[in-house]
């Protein structure tokens, strides 16, 4: 009886480990919920593009300037690009003629770095941050999302910034 208790105590012990250790690899992670201190044209007219709560859990980008692309951004704080360099986003739906892009930016908008590469279909989409960068160390940054086309939208539900290993995991 005695192995038997050690044997489920010592399983049990392990599997919380092993929860724990997977959820420190993700240095941030927004489940599309609310659209609070995200920043679109209210917040300055150049980025030609709103941001709304479309569903529940989910919010939707629309392009809504003079050109033909527009963007939104969320400031992210000490994320340490060694440990967590992959950035994940989950595209719900992309309207018909129009694409999006997530990219990066440093806190002073001096660069813009493509992480996922254009596309119009809807899943999951998976870039590196450090490859596109190459930036090393912890550093704080913009994760902007880019939709293209005239008045076009794109639906997102989550995004996360995490370590390669739980990267595979998902």
């Amino acid at each position: 009886m005695k192995t038997m208790r050690f044997f489920w105590t010592t399983l049990l012990a392990n599997a919380v480990f092993s929860t724990l250790a997977l959820a420190a690899d993700i240095g941030w992670e927004h489940d599309c919920t609310n659209v609070r201190d995200w920043y679109d044209t209210k917040a300055d007219p150049s980025y030609q593009a709103k941001i709304e709560q479309a569903e529940k859990d989910a919010f939707k980008v629309t392009q809504c300037g003079a050109d033909t692309w527009g963007k939104v951004a969320f400031v992210v704080k000490d994320i340490d690009i060694d440990k967590t360099p992959i950035l994940e986003a989950k595209v719900n739906q992309v309207d018909v003629g129009s694409a999006i892009k997530v990219a990066v930016a440093p806190l002073d908008w001096s660069e813009l770095y493509v992480v996922v590469a254009r596309t119009s279909a809807d899943g999951v989409h998976i870039g590196d941050i450090k490859t596109a960068t190459g930036w090393t160390g912890k550093k704080s940054f913009n994760v902007v999302l880019i939709v293209e086309g005239k008045g076009k939208s794109a639906f997102f539900s989550h995004f996360k910034i995490e370590s390669n290993q739980q990267a595979k995991l998902d």
